[in-house]
């Protein structure tokens, strides 16, 4: 359960702009890794000369983080290409794998894995004239959209107008700059201290982290 008392507290009219991150802060993730732990235990055990997958999987994730604490640039290929070449597979048998695994078959279990009193929260924010925004190192859309969450922006930290994941500042800076906003106009909320919260740190913008 997301400790809901720390969004209560805000005064959320100083802020012209909310920044939500996505996994882990809209939604349970450990409960969404729980569950898709399951999916992959009858997907390969009917299939097991597809366990390969799994660790092309293990390996995307890690990778990316690694790729996220170097502060790397062109992200949207080397997340693939670099999982490609260790496996001897194409990038674009390496995308497939991904998107399936972690894009797309989440989107079945994210009502159940939902943090209602953050959705209530939003929707409240949304009737007022402070702007909501989704930020994500992933292709946020389909999830918010699934969640049924209002929004007024949306960013992917691995597309080209921003090729900077979190921790990297790129993201923040080029949501301010979109939006004609200062540090001090936002809040960014998230999950993790050592994504978002440093992000914000780097650029002098006032964040939560969510229990």
């Amino acid at each position: 359960m997301v400790n809901l008392s720390k969004l209560l507290q805000l005064n959320w009219q100083q802020y012209q702009v909310i920044i939500f991150d996505v996994d882990g802060t809209l939604y349970d993730l450990s409960k969404m890794h729980r569950l898709m732990r399951r999916e992959f235990l009858r997907y390969y055990v009917r299939r097991p000369w597809r366990c390969y997958e799994l660790v092309v999987i293990y390996y995307f994730r890690i990778n990316r983080e690694r790729l996220a604490r170097e502060g790397a640039r062109e992200i949207a290929h080397k997340q693939y290409a670099i999982v490609a070449k260790k496996f001897g597979l194409s990038v674009e048998q390496v995308k497939k794998i991904i998107e399936y695994w972690m894009e797309i078959r989440p989107l079945e279990y994210l009502a159940d894995c939902a943090y209602p009193e953050v959705k209530a929260l939003i929707e409240n924010i949304f009737q007022t004239e402070t702007r909501i925004v989704y930020y994500s190192d992933y292709y946020p859309l389909n999830k918010i959209s699934r969640l049924g969450l209002p929004y007024h922006y949306w960013f992917d930290s691995s597309a080209a107008t921003i090729d900077a994941l979190k921790p990297a500042a790129g993201g923040l800076e080029y949501i301010m700059k979109t939006l004609a906003v200062t540090a001090s106009d936002c809040l960014l909320i998230g999950d993790r201290y050592d994504k978002e919260g440093l992000a914000a740190q780097k650029v002098g913008m006032d964040y939560l982290i969510l229990d």
